[in-house]
């Protein structure tokens, strides 16, 4: 075999390769293996607790907005007192929100999968651990729908999943938020044979 020195290939740039090139092909593909989960779940949560987050407490380290807080430490949110976590919480709280079994060594745990958040802002204790905030999509996908690393379409979509499955006409009974938007795409036109899946 030959060997020959040469420039990296960013990760992305070969994924899309595997879709020759087409990113609204790779956004399809994301979208038939992405999990939501059900506006019923979310609704029943926030009914019953008046948070959709599983843990109102809890919040993501940030450099920026809990500044020189560790895991565990205690922090500030606009006037409370929080609890800094990592993102096994969101882990947590996907499992407790779907019925997966997301942790341990044990026969039915979900492999392979990594919990996103949509809108990020994972800072914010209302959106941290907040069903509409989370879902679940393959690891090797979900680097591409971060912000180091993003294939616009591929956030895009995921948002204006999430955007018509919980804000749309109200339809899990909690005001919208004024950071989350939609990227105003017609996902029904534009991947006509797509069922999104709910858990």
């Amino acid at each position: 075999m030959k060997a020959k020195r040469r420039s990296l290939t960013p990760a992305k740039d070969i994924l899309l390769e595997l879709f020759e090139g087409g990113e609204a092909e790779l956004a399809g593909f994301l979208l038939r293996h992405t999990y939501f989960l059900s506006p019923d779940r979310i609704r029943e949560r926030y009914e019953k607790t008046k948070s959709a987050a599983w843990f109102p407490d809890c919040v993501r380290g940030s450099r920026q907005y809990h500044k020189g807080k560790q895991k565990k430490d205690q922090s500030v949110w606009e006037g409370r007192t929080v609890k800094v976590c990592d993102n096994t919480k969101a882990r947590l709280a996907f499992a407790s929100f779907s019925g997966l079994l997301m942790a341990g060594d044990k026969e039915g745990r979900i492999r392979g999968y990594h919990v996103a958040h949509i809108w990020e802002r994972v800072y914010d204790p209302e959106c941290f651990t907040a069903g509409w905030n989370l879902c679940l999509m393959p690891g090797f996908l979900k680097l591409f729908t971060e912000q180091q690393d993003r294939i616009p379409l591929l956030h895009q979509v995921i948002q204006q999943a999430a955007f018509d499955l919980y804000f749309k006409d109200g339809a899990v009974g909690l005001p919208t938020p004024p950071f989350v938007t939609a990227p105003d795409i017609d996902l029904a036109a534009q991947f006509p044979t797509i069922i999104l899946n709910l858990l």
